[in-house]
């Protein structure tokens, strides 16, 4: 591999693919924000801009607001209760969360985030994840806005790269009387299609086609 890095590998031939995707780099928004955007400007007549939204989420200085109310100007956060530190989920300022930080911390984070976006605007509705919940367990046709939703954002390139079915069903067996363990095996097509497929090199062009 170093011989072929070294002697062979073009500049700007091998690309790395972004964790999160070419057209998510710079957001990243949770599936049930989607669904409440989605719900949200069906049942109040109004436009949000999100992560898929042509432009990406609407900038505030150097932050992000999940939700952007196009017609009357004002944002929404959506925040999930583990990720933010929800003070009713989670009232003990000190409980660390799968992120290494305190719930206290997240909470001031989010404070100061909060004061210098309402410092450049006028409102920003903020909704947990678990208020959510609560307002899904009371809405019937929230609930099937939500269920019957498709996410049609960018693909996410990375889900493609699963399978191989190289998992095993059974780690250890014992072999009883009249019993025989056998192995089987496709021939494997990888070294034809290597040599013989043409394959894309480099970063794509990303077009973005959703409008908002």
């Amino acid at each position: 591999m170093r011989h072929f890095r070294t002697n062979h590998l073009k500049e700007q031939h091998l690309a790395l693919v972004p964790e999160r995707g070419y057209d998510k780099v710079d957001g990243n928004q949770s599936l049930l924000a989607l669904r409440f955007f989605k719900w949200y400007s069906e049942k109040y007549s109004v436009t949000v801009q999100n992560v898929n939204s042509d432009g990406g989420e609407k900038r505030i200085g150097k932050y992000q607001l999940d939700g952007w109310v196009v017609e009357k100007n004002y944002g929404i956060e959506v925040n999930g209760c583990v990720w933010h530190g929800c003070p009713k989920c989670f009232p003990n300022e000190y409980e660390l969360m799968p992120n290494g930080k305190t719930t206290g911390y997240l909470r001031e984070h989010d404070k100061n985030r909060m004061e210098f976006i309402l410092s450049q605007i006028d409102r920003v509705d903020v909704y947990w994840e678990c208020e959510i919940h609560q307002m899904l367990a009371k809405d019937r046709e929230m609930r099937q806005m939500f269920y019957s939703y498709i996410d049609d954002g960018p693909i996410d390139i990375r889900s493609c790269f699963y399978g191989g079915r190289t998992g095993p069903l059974k780690l250890h067996h014992e072999v009883k009387d009249g019993e025989r363990i056998s192995y089987y095996d496709v021939t494997s097509l990888y070294p034809f299609i290597n040599v013989t497929t043409a394959y894309p090199v480099g970063h794509p062009k990303v077009h973005i086609i959703i409008k908002m």
